[in-house]
């Protein structure tokens, strides 16, 4: 007999139902993740709407509001899982996205390390947490968080990005939580506030590259 293959809307829908949002909210993330899949140009509000049944002010309505992107996340990888296209381990993968711009009144607009470019440079930051299976190779990011412009009196942005992955962390279900082997990053995560608050409070492994100059 053959086996029916799952499709992957079957496996977003029931992502969708295990993370516990509510029908209309489901609704609406599958019509927009399959708009940012085939719209082309910019994905602002106005080309959301064009290319889609609903308005631009129902679009601007449903940004504003939260979405649990790590239990969400968290329900695709498990429901991945269950149709076995990804294994029962898997590490957290730690880096930042880097995204250019100008002008003067973009909120948390700064200046920034950009690998690729090898220098800071005006613009965007995020740091993104993604669940890696080290069998199969594939990723799917858990979360992105935006890097603030300024971070508080007596703490660096090494600080923050620490938080947010111990933030992931927490977020995590049981099941994935306990298939976690480790915590892995470049050599711009590789210092000891990060490390030490990632193997203290988040009681992983942490497996890095340290830099040439590195004491």
């Amino acid at each position: 007999m053959r086996t029916q293959r799952t499709t992957p809307d079957q496996i977003l829908t029931a992502a969708l139902h295990r993370a516990g949002l509510r029908r209309t909210q489901q609704a609406y993330l599958r019509l927009l993740l399959a708009l940012w899949l085939v719209i082309p140009g910019r994905h602002t509000f106005t080309n959301l709407a064009r290319y889609a049944p609903t308005s631009e002010r129902t679009h601007r309505s449903w940004a504003q509001k939260p979405v649990p992107w790590v239990p969400l996340n968290s329900a695709l990888v498990l429901q991945a899982q269950d149709q076995q296209i990804l294994s029962h381990t898997g590490i957290l993968g730690v880096d930042a996205v880097f995204i250019p711009k100008h002008g003067q009144h973009t909120p948390e607009l700064a200046s920034y390390w950009c690998g690729t470019q090898g220098r800071s440079v005006r613009g965007l930051e995020g740091t993104c947490v993604t669940w890696i299976d080290p069998v199969t190779h594939q990723p799917i990011p858990l979360s992105i968080t935006q890097t603030p412009a300024t971070v508080p009196d007596g703490e660096t942005r090494v600080d923050f990005y620490a938080t947010v992955t111990l933030n992931t962390i927490v977020q995590l279900p049981d099941t994935l939580r306990s298939q976690l082997q480790a915590v892995v990053a470049d050599a711009y995560y590789t210092k000891l506030k990060f490390i030490s608050r990632v193997v203290n409070e988040g009681q992983l492994p942490f497996v890095g590259k340290m830099r040439r100059d590195a004491n």
